[in-house]
């Protein structure tokens, strides 16, 4: 992501919007007519005309006095005319903590976060229009919202600036936190003589051995290298406000041609922009990806990459894109043209826990209005997939109807891909068919990364479950209605069906602990073993049992399948007990597997997911809900297999979700198909 932003920019400065000089009209709060039984939903909007994308904008009367009401007034223009204005990036809040403004003539509550914000900007001289969702949109109007919610991305996109509100306290070293990102982002290594990876790799060392004591690390030694010392205890408590959980900052933030953060109810916070800001949070992203520390810092950078995975996943993205297909002039707006169906992953992905309420969750992106997880990511997707889905509020849209339609803009788009997030259990989207991802739910851990809608031109696709037969916008696809949900794929119900089945698999690949991996895989070797036993061909018995160390990876290693730089096969053997520890080992037993099996466990899949063995012997890692009798089936375009349950409708089924099955991953079940047409017609509801 470009931008020209200043970490010295002023709120104030190169004011020549001179059409009404607001900024010396002073107001007193005698001055306030006396209308205390006002609020918000008494205010008298005036009417918007959409046809030339009118927006309301906001100006505040600035005061002598910080104890003054806050006073401020709309006025209506087109987002056509180019007035200068800036935006308003905060979250809304607790609704039952409010103060009271004056818009207009009228008295109405805002929230105490909102007030807090606009009281900063009036302390600081703001004089510039400025947008504000909460005011400047008719919240109690369904039609306004539904024509002017749409118009947000291009609002934060055509903004001269977008002002940050992270939030009025200062006893958590949010101030600290931000100069230690902005200062991370500056030292980061670009380019050089030697290779960027070489020096990244010594980068990372160099900040992790010298953070440990500046970062509260008990007993850490004095950084030897101050320069590289940062504080990650901070950041850590930075990403845990309220700011980074909202769905509408991603669009707000990615999308702003100049962002400047804004922290406190004091103008002495850094002038540290929000490019800044993402730029230190993705280098700690990367660091999390390309270094092993197992020293006190290790929690503090997974739980900052992990709170802040939207933001940094999406720019990556984008910066590949824009890598390929040529960079923006400086002047352009940014613009990112994110798929519909990656972005829903990005904030997926984010879900830490299965409890989701709106607003409530422990961890991840929520909304206030759970639809708002498909409409607030609608101005950063590409345009021919936001323009698959009609922003709504009316009341009798729920949830699981917004869900509905996204599926069906994403499998029409994306093609059975989308299976690969059907894994989760539906939670409050009673109602949606099996096809349609409950984004609402926490992501399974069979992740898609190695799926090419991804980095389709960026990175070869590293399974290939239907071969050379790919997937076509299927435009019968968006005739599926939410009464009748039936939807017909063109694929492949393999012979085989589902044999036996493991247990559900909770914990993480090195959370697991030795006994307990010990019982797992030992179960799943005999699973294997008992199957085969019956297999009449002994060579394709032999592959099955000689591969079951593939099915808990659920994906490609190092981006190969068959050419890993490590013997995984030994150290499933080690893990399931076929092979034992030496006789003159010095270690004990469970120390020998940890450290003999380390690399492996590192890169496994399973949590949350059940292996299982088909008819066919083969071995497989399957999402939680997959039972004996399952179909296995292979769509056109799929790079995954998929997992049926037969209805009581003969003919139809419902997805369980997407699999790995060792022996139909590179089109094995598609041989001597020609075309799309060969295959069956699958009905799925």
């Amino acid at each position: 992501m470009e931008s020209s932003d200043s970490p010295h920019s002023s709120y104030s400065d190169s004011e020549d919007d001179s059409e009404d000089d607001w900024g010396n009209d002073y107001q007193d709060d005698s001055e306030l007519p006396e209308k205390p039984n006002f609020n918000h939903h008494h205010h008298g909007y005036r009417r918007l005309n959409p046809e030339i994308g009118e927006i309301r904008l906001l100006r505040l009367d600035l005061s002598r006095s910080d104890d003054a009401v806050l006073s401020c007034r709309l006025t209506h223009r087109s987002l056509t005319s180019g007035s200068k204005f800036v935006a308003l990036s905060y979250v809304w809040g607790d609704p039952d903590d409010t103060a009271q403004i004056r818009l207009d003539e009228c008295i109405v509550s805002v929230t105490r976060n909102l007030h807090q914000a606009l009281a900063r900007l009036r302390r600081d001289g703001f004089k510039r229009r400025i947008w504000v969702d909460a005011l400047c949109i008719d919240q109690d109007s369904v039609d306004e919202k539904n024509t002017q919610v749409p118009l947000m991305g291009k609002i934060f996109n055509l903004a001269t600036k977008v002002v940050v509100w992270l939030g009025n306290e200062l006893d958590d070293g949010a101030l600290v936190a931000l100069c230690e990102l902005d200062r991370l982002q500056k030292i980061f290594p670009r380019e050089g003589d030697e290779s960027v990876i070489s020096q990244r790799v010594r980068f990372d060392r160099m900040v992790v051995e010298n953070s440990l004591a500046k970062s509260g690390i008990e007993g850490a030694p004095p950084a030897a290298q101050p320069e590289f010392a940062v504080d990650f205890r901070a950041i850590r408590r930075l990403v845990h406000r309220p700011w980074f959980r909202r769905v509408w900052v991603i669009q707000e933030i990615l999308l702003a041609r100049k962002s400047q953060i804004c922290c406190g109810p004091e103008a002495d916070d850094p002038r540290v922009s929000g490019y800044a800001m993402l730029g230190g949070l993705g280098v700690i992203s990367e660091m999390e990806k390309r270094v092993v520390y197992e020293n006190g810092l290790r929690p503090f950078v997974r739980e900052i990459a992990w709170r802040t995975s939207p933001f940094h996943g999406m720019t990556r993205y984008n910066a590949l894109r824009i890598k390929n297909n040529g960079a923006r002039a400086p002047t352009e707006p940014p613009k990112l043209q994110i798929p519909l169906l990656y972005a829903l992953y990005r904030i997926q992905d984010s879900r830490e826990g299965d409890d989701f309420h709106a607003g409530t969750i422990s961890g991840g992106i929520v909304s206030t209005d759970p639809r708002d997880l498909v409409y607030g990511i609608l101005g950063i997707v590409e345009g021919v997939d936001s323009a698959l889905i009609k922003i709504d509020y009316a009341p009798d849209t729920t949830m699981a109807r917004v869900f509905f339609v996204a599926g069906r803009a994403c499998l029409h788009r994306y093609g059975p891909e989308m299976f690969l997030f059907c894994q989760g259990q539906r939670l409050l989207s009673q109602g949606l068919p099996s096809w349609a991802p409950d984004w609402a739910s926490k992501l399974g851990s069979l992740l898609p990364e190695s799926s090419n809608i991804f980095y389709r031109q960026d990175r070869k696709k590293y399974t290939n479950a239907s071969g050379a037969i790919g997937w076509t916008a299927n435009p019968t696809v968006m005739q599926v209605s939410w009464e009748d949900p039936c939807v017909s794929l063109r694929g492949r119900v393999l012979n085989a069906r589902v044999a036996q089945v493991g247990r559900t698999i909770r914990g993480s690949g090195l959370g697991l602990g030795i006994p307990r991996w010990r019982k797992h895989t030992a179960k799943f070797r005999e699973m294997v073993g008992e199957v085969n036993s019956n297999q009449p061909d002994p060579n394709i018995a032999q592959a099955n049992r000689a591969n079951a160390w593939r099915a808990l990876l659920g994906g490609p290693v190092w981006g190969h399948w068959y050419d890993t730089p490590v013997d995984f096969s030994r150290h499933f053997d080690i893990l399931s007990g076929k092979v034992t520890p030496p006789s003159d080992l010095t270690l004990g037993e469970r120390e020998w597997v940890n450290l003999r099996t380390l690399e492996y466990r590192e890169r496994l899949r399973i949590t949350g997911n059940r292996l299982f063995v088909d008819e066919a012997g083969r071995p497989g890692l399957a999402p939680p809900r997959i039972a004996p009798s399952d179909a296995i089936a292979v769509f056109a375009g799929a790079t995954y297999p998929t997992v049926l349950r037969e209805t009581e409708m003969p003919g139809r089924y419902r997805v369980i979700g997407a699999a790995y099955l060792y022996g139909v991953m590179d089109g094995e079940a598609f041989e001597g198909v020609n075309t799309a047409d060969d295959l069956d017609e699958i009905c799925l509801v």
